[in-house]
C-alpha cells in the first residue's frame, strides 16, 4: 500500500530544493484516487502560496489509455510555477522536459458548485494559448 502523505512529502521536499521528484504516474499507476490523496497534501503544503488557476488533463480516451487511467483528470497550479513571455528557463532543473500546447480559459464568474460542460463554456470570458513545460515524466 502506497503511503499518500508519505509521497507527498518526498514531492514537496524535493521541489522545494530543486530536486527531481518521484515518478508519480510509475508509482500511482494510474489511480486517480491515490493520486488525489496525494494532490490534496500536496495542497495542504502549498496553502501558503497563491492558487494561479487549475489544469485538466488526460481528456481524451488516447491520452487516457496513454497514461492508464479510466477517465481525466484535474490540479491545481501554482503561481510560482507561472512563467511569461520572455522568462528564462533552467532546462538543467527538469528530468525529462516536455513541451505541451494547451489552450488556457480565464472565466469570467467563479465556479463552486457542479455545472455542466456547457455552463462551463458559457462562462469562459477568455481563451489564451498556452504552453507547458513538463518538469519531468518518466515513461515506463
Amino acid at each position: 500500500m502506497i503511503d499518500t502523505r508519505q509521497l507527498a512529502d518526498e514531492m514537496f521536499s524535493a521541489i522545494t530544493a530543486g530536486r527531481h521528484k518521484p515518478c508519480v504516474n510509475t508509482l500511482l499507476q494510474g489511480d486517480l484516487t491515490l493520486a488525489y490523496d496525494v494532490q490534496q497534501a500536496m495542497f495542504e503544503r502549498y496553502q501558503a502560496e497563491a492558487i494561479a488557476g487549475f489544469k485538466a488533463g488526460a481528456t481524451s480516451e488516447i491520452a487516457q489509455q496513454r497514461l492508464g487511467l479510466e477517465a481525466p483528470a484535474a490540479g491545481f497550479l501554482l503561481a510560482d510555477g507561472r512563467y511569461v513571455s520572455g522568462d528564462r528557463i533552467a532546462l538543467a532543473t527538469f528530468q525529462a522536459p516536455l513541451l505541451e500546447v494547451e489552450f488556457g480559459y480565464i472565466l469570467a464568474t467563479d465556479i463552486t458548485d457542479p455545472v455542466t460542460a456547457d455552463e462551463v463554456m458559457s462562462g469562459v470570458g477568455a481563451i489564451h494559448l498556452m504552453f507547458e513545460l513538463e518538469i519531468g515524466r518518466a515513461h515506463v
